[in-house]
């Protein structure tokens, strides 16, 4: 069955699919559109994936399920029309297995000892922020201190220039 690309609305008032039952909400943005107010829940001879995705067009407002489903139906027909078998795809739902006692145990365990690491963590990083705060307010009162000591010297100093210039020139 090849499809080709045909507008929703239009086929959607055409006389070929009947309009019963609603099954869902049309958006609001295309509330006062010519889009029927029913939803197609009897496509008759309209291949169902096709009709489902115009449904979800419908109710979402979004065009991607019915660009989706064309892009799947072209891969189709060139897939047949090149001599090659249909393709299937099905996707397995995931085996959700119950945990055993034992890897219970473990987990919680294993979520117990990174919670405690996680505590020795922080501890240690706020121990060295501690130190470092320390270690900075001791190098600054150090730096304050020999800034001090060189304003004396260099008073120390002029003192003494004044001194020797004193002593050089006569009175």
């Amino acid at each position: 069955m090849q499809f080709d690309t045909v507008n929703l609305y239009d086929w959607l008032e055409s006389g070929d699919i009947a309009l019963t039952g609603i099954t869902g909400t049309i958006p609001e943005e295309y509330s006062n559109s010519h889009i029927p107010t029913q939803i197609p829940t009897t496509l008759g001879n309209i291949d169902k994936k096709l009709a489902q995705a115009a449904i979800d067009v419908l109710t979402s407002g979004s065009l991607t399920p019915l660009i989706k489903e064309e892009l799947k139906t072209k891969i189709q027909a060139q897939r047949l029309k090149s001599g090659k078998e249909e393709l299937t795809v099905f996707f397995e739902e995931e085996k959700k297995c119950e945990l055993r006692d034992d890897e219970k145990e473990r987990m919680q365990k294993r979520k117990e000892a990174n919670r405690l690491a996680a505590i020795r963590f922080r501890r240690k990083r706020k121990s060295q922020e501690l130190q470092q705060v320390e270690e900075c307010t001791e190098l600054e009162r150090k730096n304050t201190k020999l800034l001090k000591k060189i304003v004396d010297l260099e008073e120390e100093k002029q003192q003494l220039l004044d001194m020797i210039s004193s002593i050089r020139s006569p009175p």
